[in-house]
Parts: C-alpha cells; sequence; structure tokens
C-alpha cells in the first residue's frame, strides 16, 4: 500500500471482505487489481473526518494541506467511506478483544530536535483513532493471508506469532498490582484484559498510574516468533 499514489493507476494484490455488523467475515476474495485512489490522506486529515472537525465548506484547503481529489469522487465519498472505515475496524477490534487478543497500548516518549540535531524537549504521544482504524485493516490482512497460505500449505507455511508471557515476569507484574490494591486475572489474555478494562475504570482520575501500568504489563510479553506450520 505504501506505493499507492492519488489519480494513478497502481498494480496491487487486494483482498476484499465481506463483513456482517458483528465483525464476522462471510466471505472473501484475494487477486490482482488495478488501483487508482482517488486521494490521499494524513493520519490527521483522517482523525478530523472521524472526530467531525473537518467541514467541506468551511475548510481552507490551501491552508491546511488537505490533497486534491481525482477521479468522479466527492468529499462527501470521502468522508463517508473514512467514517464507515473507522466503524467497522471498532467492531473487528471488540471482536478480537472478545476472542482473547491483548491490547497493551500505552504513550510514547518523543523527542524534539533543533536545527542542529540536538534534542531540547519531549511530549507524550498517544496514537490517533486513524492508526487504529489502519492497524487493525492491517491485523485483518495479515491474518487473512495466514489462513489462505496455510491451508494451501498445510506442512510448510512459515508463520509469525507472539509466544505466551513471560510467567516469572507475569507473576512479577501481579504482584505490583496486587501491592497497588489492583486485582489482576492472569489465567487467560481475554481475562487479563477484562482486567486491564476495569483497571482503567478505577485509574480513570489517575491516568499516570494507570500509563505506568501499561508499561509494567509490557515487560513480560516476548517478541514475535517466526515458525513452520508443519
Amino acid at each position: 500500500f505504501g506505493s499507492l499514489n492519488p489519480g494513478v493507476d497502481r498494480l496491487a494484490f487486494s483482498m476484499f471482505w465481506d463483513i456482517n455488523p458483528t465483525g464476522e467475515v462471510l466471505d472473501r476474495w484475494i487477486g490482482r487489481t488495478i488501483i487508482c485512489s482517488c486521494c490521499k490522506l494524513s493520519y490527521e486529515q483522517a482523525e478530523d473526518i472521524i472526530d467531525d472537525r473537518f467541514d467541506v465548506r468551511r475548510s481552507n484547503f490551501l491552508l491546511n494541506n488537505w490533497p486534491d481529489l481525482h477521479g468522479c469522487f466527492e468529499w462527501s465519498d470521502v468522508i463517508t467511506s473514512v467514517k464507515n472505515l473507522n466503524e467497522i475496524s471498532r467492531i473487528l477490534k471488540k471482536r478480537r478483544l472478545n476472542d482473547g487478543a491483548l491490547s497493551l497500548e500505552s504513550p510514547k516518549i518523543v523527542f524534539l530536535f533543533d536545527e542542529d540535531g540536538i534534542p531540547y524537549d519531549s511530549v507524550i504521544r498517544r496514537r490517533k483513532g486513524s492508526e487504529f482504524l489502519v492497524e487493525e485493516f492491517m491485523l485483518l490482512a495479515n491474518k487473512t493471508a495466514a489462513e489462505v497460505i496455510t491451508r494451501a500449505y498445510p506442512s510448510s507455511a512459515l508463520l509469525r506469532r507472539h509466544p505466551g508471557p513471560n510467567l516469572r515476569k507475569l507473576r512479577e507484574f501481579e504482584a505490583f498490582c496486587n501491592r497497588n490494591g489492583l486485582m489482576l486475572d492472569t489465567s487467560s489474555s481475554a481475562q487479563l484484559h477484562h482486567s486491564f478494562e476495569r483497571i482503567r475504570g478505577e485509574l480513570k482520575n489517575d491516568s499516570v498510574m494507570f500509563d505506568i501500568l501499561m508499561s509494567y504489563a509490557s515487560r513480560p510479553m516476548q517478541l514475535a516468533a517466526y515458525f513452520c506450520s508443519g
């Protein structure tokens, strides 16, 4: 997708999904396509559309560096597409978490540099909703590709997965939570996720503590590993 340019025909390998309102994939098609996208949005621009901060009638397109549209599309088409994709991504994420996936989202420190390359400040950066939108469809594409490849090559498919958490570090994290009066259920990834959601509510007035907790929670998690299906 990185080589897609608006208004230009690009050869691609695409996936199409038929998804019901609960996020279940009912059907899919994978094959060679030609993509001619109508525009290329930044994460910030997509976020403005998601959060209803983009008004076509009042927006200064030149000042805010909004892209030109190509083909027979209007901005109303772009807005509808982004909002629909965002809604679908939320449903997919909810289904993925209910199926046992674990989300350990924490803020990142970003350093600011002057013109000489010397850091002069740091800020806390949290990912935007538009970034989660893209991430969700990338995960679905990776999962779909893994399923298709495994079915075609059941004994020799090269796949990628995350091993279970380091048990010693997980116990240390559990003890840390207990010392701070926070109950943690580590019996499964699904229960761990539900524990984090409950703790998020308990710490709604102490976001710093919750960020510390999320940072600590990432320590037991292990790096992804490649393996052969056979």
